[in-house]
């Protein structure tokens, strides 16, 4: 995890976070079905791109978030 200041481009802080087996195997088939979908970096750029336009500012991305917690057994 990376702490980075949006203005700056600073990094701040760097964090090693570990993750219960199965949220990994979540992530990586989310990951995947991203790889089928945008099949190009040309694809996901523009999407990208896209996704700024609607949200410039961080805050406005994170109102329109959806959160989602995996409580996994430990």
């Amino acid at each position: 995890m990376y702490l980075i200041d949006g203005t700056t481009n600073i990094l701040h802080v760097t964090r090693i976070v570990g993750l219960d087996p199965e949220a990994e195997k979540l992530i990586k088939s989310a990951c995947s079905k991203q790889i089928e979908e945008y099949m190009t970096n040309e694809d996901a750029n523009t999407l990208l791109d896209r996704v700024y336009q609607l949200y410039p500012n961080p805050a406005d991305l994170l109102k329109h978030s959806v959160m989602f917690e995996y409580k996994g057994q430990r």
